[in-house]
């Protein structure tokens, strides 16, 4: 089934970025990881030594660790959340009206996780990435919820 009205080519270039971006921060994660923590290990050491009570360091100190704790999690996500955007993102660009219903399904999913985000750890990026996703959402169902469900149900039907 094709869609009535195509999707702007903004929200297909924004979702096929942020996929090809968490997918390849997670791919470098899997093969760049114990790098990463030396090249950071020797920086917290050079500044420890310029600064010993140095902000910037205390603040990555349990960022890291945490990072790297739960690293393959991490990868498994980034991983997950970017071959979907990408697959997306690649359906919105062919018109497919699958595309549609599934970045309405996956942003409303992500927008519950973003608001919790947000209640405990504010910054305005999140919270300009949130709006983003909420306005996309309401873009591709048109401003119009009800009639949205009509016709997702006139679709599967």
């Amino acid at each position: 089934m094709k869609q009535e009205k195509g999707i702007p080519k903004i929200i297909i270039v924004y979702e096929l970025a942020l996929g090809f971006f968490e997918l390849v921060s997670s791919l470098g994660m899997l093969f760049f990881g114990k790098s990463l923590l030396g090249i950071y290990e020797t920086l917290k050491s050079a500044e420890l030594i310029e600064h010993p009570n140095d902000l910037f360091i205390q603040i990555t100190e349990k960022l890291v660790s945490n990072l790297l704790s739960h690293r393959l999690y991490i990868i498994l996500l980034l991983s997950l959340l970017g071959i979907t955007k990408i697959i997306t993102g690649i359906g919105l660009l062919y018109k497919k009206a699958w595309a549609e219903h599934l970045l309405i399904l996956f942003l409303s999913f992500l927008i519950l996780f973003d608001l919790y985000e947000l209640a405990f750890h504010f910054s305005y990026f999140q919270a300009l990435f949130l709006i983003i996703n909420i306005l996309i959402v309401f873009y591709l169902v048109r401003f119009k919820p009800v009639e949205y469900l009509r016709r997702l149900k006139n679709y599967f039907i």
